[in-house]
C-alpha cells in the first residue's frame, strides 16, 4: 500500500492541511524562519494528520475543523521530535542533520516550543462562535495527548540501560509516547460528525492499537532497515541505550553469552558490538516476534472498526492500517 494512494483519498483536504502547516511554521524573525524552512523540507510522511483526514472521511465529516486539527496534530508531533533529538543526542532526523546539530540545543528546544504554541494557535484561530465548543475540546485533546507523549518520554529516559525493563512496561511506555497521538487523530471522525461516545472510544482504541503497531515496526526497522530509507543509522536506538522490544525479547531469550553481548554493546556503543547484538536479536527470533506482535495490534485495530455502530466507509482506514505495518521506512 503506497502512501500516495492514501493521500489521494483525501487530496483536497490534504493540500489544505499542508498549506496550513506551512503558514504556521514561520515567525517574524529571520533565524526562526531559516530553521522553519529546514524543518519544512524534512517533515516526513505526515501520517498523523492523514489519519485525522481518513477518519473524518470515513464518518462523512464536513466540519472545516478537521483541517485545523490535522495541522495542529502535525505541528505538535514535530515539536516533540525537536525536543527528542536534543534529549537523545541524535545526529540525524530522516537522513538529514538534526536541528540541534545544524544549529544548537537551545534553538532546537525553542523551535519545539514555538511549534507547540503554533499547534494551539491553529485551533484558536479556527474558532468561530458556532464551533467554539468543538474548538475548545480539541485544544483539550491536544493538551492531553502532549502530556501523554511527555510522560512516555520520561518513562523511556527512566529506563535507559535498565535490563529489567519488561515487555509489558515497554508497551505501556510506547502507548503513551507514540500511540496516544494516533488515538487523538483517529477519534476526530466521530467527534466532529456528532458521533456517539461509544464510536469515539472505538476509534481511540483503533488509534492506540495502530500507534503501537507503528512503533513496533519502527523497532524492527532499527535493526533491519536500510539506512537510506529509514533516515537514521541502523542500531541507533541501541547506541542511545534504549530498550526497544527486540532487545527486551533478545535479553529474555538469550543465553549467558548473548546477554553479555547485549550488556557490552549498551556500555561501549561501538559499531562492532552493535552489529553483534543485531546478530543476537536475529538469532533468538526477536525480530520475528516483534513483527508478529505488530501485525497482531494491526488486527486489533481493524477489529475496532467492526465495532463502530454506524455505517462508515472503512476502506481508507483499513488501507492505512496495512500501510503502517508493511512500510519499509
Amino acid at each position: 500500500m503506497a502512501l500516495q494512494k492514501l493521500t489521494q483519498r483525501v487530496q483536497k483536504d490534504w493540500l489544505k492541511v499542508n498549506q496550513l502547516i506551512d503558514r504556521y511554521l514561520y515567525a517574524d524573525m529571520p533565524l526562526a524562519n531559516q530553521i522553519a524552512q529546514y524543518i519544512k523540507t524534512n517533515m516526513g510522511k505526515r501520517i498523523r494528520p492523514l489519519l485525522v483526514l481518513l477518519s473524518a472521511n470515513a464518518f462523512s465529516c464536513q466540519s472545516p475543523l478537521r483541517v485545523s486539527y490535522a495541522a495542529s496534530i502535525e505541528l505538535l508531533h514535530n515539536a516533540s521530535l525537536l525536543h527528542d533529538d536534543v534529549i537523545d543526542e541524535s545526529e540525524l532526523r530522516r537522513g538529514k542533520e538534526a536541528v540541534h546539530k545544524r544549529w544548537n540545543n537551545k534553538l532546537s528546544i525553542l523551535m519545539g516550543d514555538l511549534l507547540i504554541a503554533r499547534a494551539l494557535q491553529v485551533l484558536v484561530n479556527s474558532n468561530r462562535s458556532e464551533q467554539y465548543k468543538h474548538s475548545r475540546m480539541m485544544s483539550q485533546f491536544i493538551a492531553q495527548a502532549a502530556g501523554q507523549v511527555i510522560e512516555g518520554e520520561v518513562m523511556q529516559l527512566a529506563n535507559i540501560g535498565n535490563a529489567h525493563f519488561t515487555e509489558a512496561s515497554y508497551l505501556k511506555m510506547i502507548e503513551k509516547k507514540t500511540a496516544k497521538l494516533f488515538a487523538a487523530s483517529a477519534m476526530m471522525g466521530p467527534f466532529l460528525s456528532q458521533g456517539t461516545e461509544e464510536n469515539m472510544k472505538c476509534m481511540q482504541a483503533f488509534g492506540v492499537s495502530i500507534g503501537i503497531a507503528f512503533q513496533l515496526i519502527d523497532d524492527v526497522l532499527d535493526y533491519t532497515g536500510d539506512e537510506r530509507e529509514i533516515g537514521k543509522r541502523v542500531g541507533q536506538d541501541l547506541k542511545e541505550g534504549k530498550w526497544t522490544l527486540p532487545l527486551i525479547v533478545a535479553f529474555k531469550k538469550g543465553d549467558k553469552r548473548q546477554k553479555e553481548c547485549i550488556q557490552q554493546a549498551l556500555l561501549s556503543k561501538n559499531s562492532k558490538d552493535v552489529l553483534a547484538v543485531q546478530n543476537v536479536v536475529e538469532a533468538v527470533g526477536a525480530i520475528e516476534y516483534t513483527a508478529r506482535l505488530s501485525f497482531s495490534y494491526r488486527d486489533q485495530a481493524l477489529a475496532m472498526l467492526d465495532r463502530v455502530s454506524q455505517r462508515i466507509d472503512k476502506t481508507g482506514l483499513e488501507e492505512f492500517a496495512c500501510f503502517i505495518v508493511e512500510r519499509s521506512k
